[in-house]
């Protein structure tokens, strides 16, 4: 798991600023882009520290969030938050349903396949739209679609099993 796991989720990142006066445009991380309308304020990872932004605006456009920020006043400020991820703190996550999980809880888990033969690490989940895709690292690599029949997260055990057959491998 990350540094930031325990406290913080990561929901967006900045790809651009837009406009003259101050936003910047998201790629939401999450499947329910709705959800920044509830949002108060987020955060961005500066170095080390957690920087807290307040929110002025929002506005959904097509499958992007654009977000208009307190603390950014023009364009030249916006365009220095390009490629920021946007965080919020756990406590503000959405609540999930059985058999969802965060992204953030599943990078880092020791993966296993079906027998019980540790294959590596969750080492990323690339979103596709359609489906998730667990990449695990280890002695090979693994491309895993996560889905009910290949995956079963086991987050308090720290690992997840998985059926390596219903993915792809690589050396």
């Amino acid at each position: 798991m990350n540094d930031l796991t325990g406290q913080y989720l990561k929901i967006g990142k900045i790809f651009s600023a837009h406009g003259i006066k101050g936003y910047v445009k998201i790629f939401p991380l999450t499947n329910e882009a709705e959800r920044f309308y509830d949002l108060k304020d987020v955060f961005i990872k500066d170095g080390q520290e957690m920087q807290a932004l307040s929110i002025e605006d929002i506005l959904l456009k097509n499958k992007f969030v654009l977000i208009k920020f307190n603390q950014i006043k023009n364009r030249n400020d916006a365009e220095k938050l390009k490629d920021f991820f946007i965080y919020v703190n756990r406590t503000q996550a959405v609540k999930l349903d059985k058999d969802e999980y965060f992204i953030e809880d599943l990078i880092g888990l020791s993966a296993y396949d079906t027998n019980n033969i540790n294959i590596g690490t969750v080492s990323d989940v690339i979103q596709t739209g359609a489906v998730d895709v667990l990449v695990i690292k280890g002695q090979k690599e693994f491309l895993i679609p996560a889905l009910k029949k290949n995956v079963q997260p086991l987050i308090e055990q720290g690992m997840i099993k998985v059926d390596t057959a219903g993915g792809v491998e690589s050396d």
